[in-house]
């Protein structure tokens, strides 16, 4: 007889800045709910690729299953406002 699947843990995703409050629950919600914590964040423009490299790296050192980094900076207009 087959043994039942085993339920995998579940998955928390987190959005995530790199800052103090982000990073203390990355672990915390790993440990208080046993989960698999995916991190988060969204690039509006203002991060460069240092700062882009280096939230996947904060987040996997504080134990996140994985980060993932969506660009969404918009491409600026040359038109005048009223145009």
């Amino acid at each position: 007889m087959a043994e039942p699947n085993p339920v995998p843990p579940p998955r928390i995703v987190l959005a995530f800045s790199g800052g103090l409050d982000t990073s203390f629950l990355v672990p915390w919600l790993a440990e208080r709910h046993g989960a698999e914590v995916v991190t988060v964040t969204v690039d509006t423009g203002g991060l460069d690729e240092t700062a882009r490299r280096s939230l996947g790296e904060r987040s996997r050192a504080l134990g996140a299953a994985g980060h993932l980094l969506i660009e969404a900076a918009r491409p600026s207009s040359t038109r005048p406002c009223g145009s």
